[in-house]
This record gives C-alpha cells, structure tokens and sequence, in this order.
C-alpha cells in the first residue's frame, strides 16, 4: 500500500480502516516516501494507493477513506475476483484433472496410481514416477489440514498438469493423514501458477473451504474456491 508523507499514525489508521472493513484483505506492506518508486505491483495481488503512484495495476483511495472508498475497494475486489476466475480457466481448462479416489491406498501407490495418468495422458516422461517418489523421500510434501502437494522435477515433466485426488480413506502422508492430494507437473515457474501455489495455500488455512472441496465433483467448483 503506498502511502505518500504519511505519518506512523496515518498508516496505521489506514490500515485499520481497510482490514476491518474487508475481513479477506491483509495489507502485507506498506510504502511511504522514497521507496514508493520502488514497489514491484506484480508481487501483490491488490495494491491500494493514496500516493502519486503511476506505473502497474492499483486502486486509488484517500487518506480519510471514506464511504466512496469502501465502494471503491468493493467494486475493485469483486472485478479482480472475476478476472482471477477468467485467468484460472483460461489456465487450467484443459490440463486440471480432479478424481475421487475410494481405493485403500499407500503414498508410493496413490503417487504411482495418478503419475501413470500424467504419463499415459502425455503431460510427464517415465522418469517422473521415481522423480516424485524421491521427492517425497526427502522433503515434508504435507501442507496442513489433510493436504498434501508434491511436483516432479521439471526435467522429468513436458507440459504443466496437475491431479487432485479427494481421498476416500485417509493415506499417512509425513505422519499425518492426508485426504486431498495435489499432483503437479510443472515445466516452468510463470506468474499464474506462482498464484496457484499461493492460493493452495490459502486454502489449506481455512478448514471450511477445505470441507467444500472434498465435496467438489467438477472442475468449476474448484477454481471458484480458489
């Protein structure tokens, strides 16, 4: 949030004003002064401005942030909301797979059983099965909540994919019990899917949305949960 001459209080009581109003927005930094020429926007998913900003996408509002404000950030967020929707499909349209799994299963079958997928789909090489399986070896894959994501290395993968399997019965995955598996195969690190690894994890925070996604039985439902 650029904020230009603004004093310790004045950013404070914007702050305030903003989160209080809009339980879903957290303001992560804010910019004063001289740095304000130095903000990337893209690092940001909103970037709310009551400087003299001029480059990048931002909403202006006031330092007194008024009723016309609260109306200003409404609109914004509900149009940055359906542009994120756009962008999601537009993305994962045709390489989002989402299956319900009922089979009693271990972590090295359920990664076997859906990289077999990725490969016979033409989405991975042979080698990605064992890339995934080492990966898991070595590093904590489970993020919270049930969830579990794990990629293989992207010399083993030819374009992005990704699997989400809603388990049946609960697989031990790090020690813990893991229903919701995302299986990704990444070719390169692009913006849009720097924002989907940012919005599992938002996801994974709030336990209410991840009971929604285990009930999820097409694609629609969980890009509108993203």
């Amino acid at each position: 949030m650029p904020l230009k001459r603004a004093s310790f209080a004045e950013q404070l009581f914007l702050k305030n004003c903003i989160e209080s109003n809009f339980s879903d927005i957290r303001i992560a930094k804010i910019y004063t002064g001289n740095n304000i020429s130095s903000i990337d926007t893209t690092l940001y998913r909103m970037v709310i401005n009551s400087s003299v900003l001029k480059s990048g996408e931002h909403i202006n509002i006031s330092k007194e942030f008024t009723d016309v404000d609260i109306a200003k950030l409404t609109q914004y967020k509900y149009t940055l909301q359906k542009c994120e929707k756009i962008r999601y499909w537009n993305l994962f349209k045709h390489n989002l797979f989402l299956f319900h799994n009922y089979m009693e299963e271990n972590q090295s079958s359920l990664i076997s059983k859906y990289s077999l997928f990725l490969l016979n789909s033409d989405f991975v090489k042979d080698t990605f099965i064992e890339g995934v399986q080492n990966r898991v070896k070595k590093s904590n894959t489970y993020v919270g909540n049930g969830v579990a994501v794990v990629h293989g290395y992207r010399e083993d993968c030819i374009k992005p994919g990704i699997v989400i399997v809603i388990q049946d019965n609960a697989v031990v995955w790090n020690g813990q019990n893991m229903e919701i598996l995302f299986l990704i195969s990444l070719t390169k690190e692009t913006p849009e899917y720097q924002l989907f690894f940012r919005d599992i994890i938002r996801l994974v925070s709030d336990v209410n949305k991840i009971e929604l996604l285990k009930k999820c039985n097409c694609i629609e439902n969980i890009l509108d949960l993203l």
